[in-house]
């Protein structure tokens, strides 16, 4: 059976709540009443292991910057 935990006691108690999935329970983190996350234990064999949702964390890249110049004629020129 999976443990609940409220987003402020999962941040509260972090440590405690890593120990517990490392003996191999999932916990549910929940925020006002509703249950938002789960914590499993890592699996040797898991597609976390291929990086994937780590990359969704990393911050979006920055946009390119265009200088006015290499804009087309028609850009360049327009009113504002």
């Amino acid at each position: 059976m999976e443990q609940a935990i409220s987003a402020a006691g999962a941040y509260r108690r972090f440590s405690e709540l890593l120990r517990t999935v490392q003996k191999g329970q999932s916990v549910v983190t929940t925020s006002h009443g509703k249950p938002v996350a789960r914590v499993t234990p890592f699996g040797g064999d898991d597609r976390a292991a291929e990086g994937a949702p780590l990359r969704a964390l990393r911050p979006p890249e920055r946009e390119r910057v265009v200088e006015t110049s290499q804009l087309p004629a028609v850009w360049r020129d327009y009113p504002t």
